[in-house]
């Protein structure tokens, strides 16, 4: 992960220093629902968390084993 996603992402879900703390505000129920701003920054991370899902490491390496089954 990049530095940088990762400091945004700590800032705006659980940086209790500073920051937005969102996890934790909204986990607990201090705040009774996220706004346009905070549900827009959540939606964000989400998207970024989940793009970097499990890839194939070499998808040549498996063209050619889908190939050779044929």
């Amino acid at each position: 992960m990049d530095e940088s996603w990762y400091r945004s992402i700590l800032t705006i879900c659980g940086n209790p220093a500073g920051g937005w703390n969102l996890r934790n505000e909204i986990a607990h129920g201090f705040i009774p629902a996220a706004g346009s701003p905070a549900a827009a920054l959540l939606f964000q991370c989400v998207i970024y968390l989940w793009s970097l899902g499990a890839r194939p490491q070499n998808v040549d390496a498996g063209m050619e084993a889908e190939e050779d089954q044929a």
